[in-house]
């Protein structure tokens, strides 16, 4: 009977995987199986973040706002294991401010890693 809560043989990029609902998210999908692709920008943190995984890693150390290293690192990674089976984007840049306050550059910095990294 095949398990439906399997991941094995699924290759999974994870944004935000550094901390918070990101570390939790590939430490789920590494014990049910998957191979992560751990994205951040933080390098000592993805560190952190393979060592509690359980199963294959690859790291994946970039800035979602530049859009270039984005494509290079995920061609690369891709060229190393193969095409992804899915993407958990949950890299997150929060914003509470009064709208007033909101200006071209926090809109652009805030859409860029919460939106536009993942259809990049």
């Amino acid at each position: 009977m095949n398990n439906p809560f399997s991941l094995v043989g699924q290759r999974i990029l994870i944004t935000g995987a550094g901390s918070g609902i990101g570390r939790a998210t590939a430490e789920l999908a590494s014990s049910m199986g998957a191979m992560v692709v751990l994205c951040d920008i933080n390098a000592d943190a993805l560190d952190k973040t393979r060592s509690i995984c359980s199963g294959e890693t690859e790291l994946l150390c970039v800035d979602l706002t530049d859009v270039e290293a984005l494509k290079a690192g995920v061609g690369d990674v891709v060229k190393k294991i193969g095409k992804l089976t899915g993407i958990a984007h949950i890299a997150g840049i929060p914003s509470i401010v009064p709208l007033k306050m909101v200006d071209r550059s926090r809109y652009d910095l805030v859409g860029h890693v919460n939106a536009y990294a993942v259809i990049q």
